[in-house]
């Protein structure tokens, strides 16, 4: 008895589809445009948030993005990633941070720096244009000098330390 109900399952469920698949054949038949609005698979007409999403599942361009960012391409222009930096890149696309969200498009020969590297290269910048500051104010008999003292208990990155000495330094012109 049970095989017999599922030998009548498995036929309604057949006959069903081949239903189904008959009724969007002819309405594809009889209009194409009507068809093209037809989720097939449940027979309601698409939204245009399901027409949206058809087009992004469909667009080359989006697979292109895709297939870039997610490693599944074998070809001469996959994405490599130097966050450890190099001294001469082959050129085309990369990521330069550990977590990859960004992808640069870079030329060949293109030297990347890594962290601690970029790093010091931001610290001894700002270092040459204090220089610089400081040369060119000496010769001023008006220019003003200023000490400023940052206590912190951790190391302060350059960016931090230049913010620091920008809000104090507003504070000193408020006073005055």
């Amino acid at each position: 008895m049970i095989e017999a109900a599922e030998r009548t399952r498995a036929a309604s469920i057949t006959k069903a589809k081949d239903m189904h698949e008959k009724v969007v054949y002819e309405l594809q038949q009889q209009n194409a445009d009507v068809a093209e609005q037809l989720n097939e698979q449940d027979g309601t007409i698409k939204t245009g948030w399901d027409k949206l999403k058809e087009w992004f599942t469909n667009n080359p361009i989006i697979r292109w993005i895709i297939t870039k960012t997610s490693g599944g391409s074998s070809g001469d222009d996959d994405v490599d990633e130097n966050y450890n930096g190099t001294n001469y890149f082959s050129g085309g696309l990369t990521t330069l941070h550990e977590k990859g969200y960004e992808i640069y498009n870079l030329p060949r020969g293109t030297k990347i720096y890594n962290h601690e590297a970029s790093e010091d290269l931001v610290l001894k910048t700002a270092q040459e244009v204090a220089r610089g500051v400081l040369a060119g104010n000496q010769d001023k008999p008006n220019g003003i000098t200023q000490y400023i003292t940052i206590e912190s208990p951790t190391p302060l990155s350059p960016s931090e330390t230049a913010r620091q000495v920008k809000n104090a330094s507003r504070r000193l012109a408020l006073e005055w």
